[in-house]
């Protein structure tokens, strides 16, 4: 269950489906995370940010990849990819 506390004092709760195997310093590593990343914004900047943080952390792994894979320490197996930002 996740308890939303708005700015002016409202109170949400929300069930939310979690995946089996999800230990509690996760949920607590996300729940940090989360309350970090939300403070002083309504929820759709919060999802906004937290979409682009993704995206940029997505990128830096394709480029960290990619530069493995043009120094010869890696190698892309089939069905894997590396996007090269352009």
């Amino acid at each position: 269950m996740a308890i939303l506390v708005g700015q002016d004092g409202t109170v949400e709760n929300r069930v939310v489906p979690l995946p089996a195997g999800l230990t509690a310093s996760t949920l607590t590593q996300a729940s940090n995370y989360l309350a970090n990343v939300a403070v002083g914004r309504t929820l759709a900047e919060a999802r906004s940010e937290v979409t682009r943080q993704r995206a940029a952390r997505v990128a830096e792994l394709d480029e960290l990849t990619q530069r493995l894979v043009d120094t010869g320490l890696a190698t892309l197996t089939e069905g894997s990819q590396c996007r090269r930002r352009r």
